[in-house]
């Protein structure tokens, strides 16, 4: 509960900060600079590279995350005017290890259900044929077919395997 309440206290307060177009600071938040402890002015004209360690690549996403003088932060990174502003979301103190492994694990959920192709479903019961053969084969399938093996049907073309 109190990191909640933490969280309610500093939601959008950590402050920000404006780079131009050719990643130099422009301009920093008083709630920046008093939440990271440095001066404004020491820091006008610094390039981006020296504020954000381990400096964020050229295909940056809305939300990147940035080492900030020493504070593990979230930052949401906003496009204008041929600018960005770098607004610091959440602080490392914010919120508990496990809150962020279950929002990765969440993340990770839904990117793989998007990336599972629906197969059709067929049943062994389908299979048409009463033979010992066949029904040996049917026995045959439902075993592979339990296990991660990889099968191969040979056979003419138009034939049903």
């Amino acid at each position: 509960m109190e990191k909640t309440l933490n969280l309610i206290e500093h939601s959008g307060d950590w402050g920000s900060f404006t780079t131009d177009v050719s990643g130099k600071l422009i301009d920093v938040s008083l709630d920046f600079c008093e939440h990271f402890s440095i001066d404004k002015r020491d820091w006008l004209g610094v390039s981006i590279h020296d504020v954000i360690q381990g400096s964020p690549g050229q295909k940056q996403k809305r939300v990147i995350f940035a080492t900030l003088f020493g504070y593990s932060c979230l930052l949401r990174v906003t496009n204008k005017d041929h600018q960005k502003l770098y607004r610091v979301i959440l602080r490392q103190e914010d919120l508990d290890h496990h809150e962020i492994l279950s929002f990765m694990n969440a993340v990770d959920g839904e990117k793989m259900k998007k990336k599972i192709v629906k197969s059709n479903r067929y049943s062994f019961d389908e299979i048409v044929g009463e033979s010992p053969v066949i029904t040996h084969i049917k026995e045959l399938a439902a075993r592979i077919a339990a296990s991660n093996s990889t099968v191969l049907l040979t056979g003419e073309s138009g034939t049903g395997k």
